[in-house]
């Protein structure tokens, strides 16, 4: 059996994973600036905790077991993180003024220039992005999945958006088999000139 600080490497990299992901593929990202500062070990972690727990199997190396389940649906703890983060933007935006009816002529109102963010669920964004494909809003979409209600679609934007942000994740061996536990917590205040306009996709009937 291996021992924790077998595990530091691992959970090294996959914190340097998530920082890339976070500075790259967040919300936050495709309107401003992510820093990622390091976690101080006299400092409290709040923000979002994924916790997990990889089954160990005998005669197995432990590798091999920490690569398979990194490609199973429960490992991807960086997808699931990115949700979280782009989830923290959706809650600090000022409530929403009027919810219109999510359409081809949806954000053409919309002054602010640059990227626009659209928050929602994964399975909504396909709509957005089928339904401005090719328009001339369509480049500057940026789809960004959060944990938000199935329908809710939030268009985000602005300039001058800036996060400061701690992640980490750490790897210890106990006996029921590896732990993992995954952490983004945001260190900064929204300060940003952001605007915004809702929109609600009707159930989509199966075809």
């Amino acid at each position: 059996m291996t021992n924790a600080t077998d595990l530091e490497p691992t959970a090294l990299a996959w914190t340097e994973e998530l920082a890339r992901a976070l500075q790259t593929r967040t919300a936050w990202s495709q309107l401003g600036t992510v820093e990622i500062v390091e976690h101080s070990g006299a400092a409290t972690l709040g923000g979002v905790i994924d916790r997990r727990l990889i089954r160990l199997e005998p005669g197995k190396p432990v590798e091999e077991t920490l690569e398979k389940w990194r490609g199973s649906a429960d490992g991807r703890i960086v997808d699931r993180l990115v949700v979280q983060a782009n989830t923290m933007l959706l809650r600090r935006l000022p409530p929403a003024r009027v919810v219109e009816p999510f359409g081809p002529g949806w954000l053409a109102e919309f002054e602010p220039k640059g990227p626009i963010v659209v928050l929602g669920t994964a399975a909504d964004l396909v709509h957005v992005v089928r339904t401005f494909r090719d328009t001339p809003l369509g480049s500057r979409i940026r789809p960004s999945a959060a944990d938000c209600r199935p329908g809710s679609l939030v268009a985000v934007a602005g300039e001058g958006l800036t996060a400061t942000m701690v992640c980490m994740v750490s790897l210890s061996m106990t006996p029921q088999g590896i732990h993992v536990v995954s952490v983004v917590d945001n260190k900064s205040r929204t300060n940003a000139k952001l605007s915004r306009a809702d929109a609600t996709l009707a159930a989509q009937r199966p075809v």
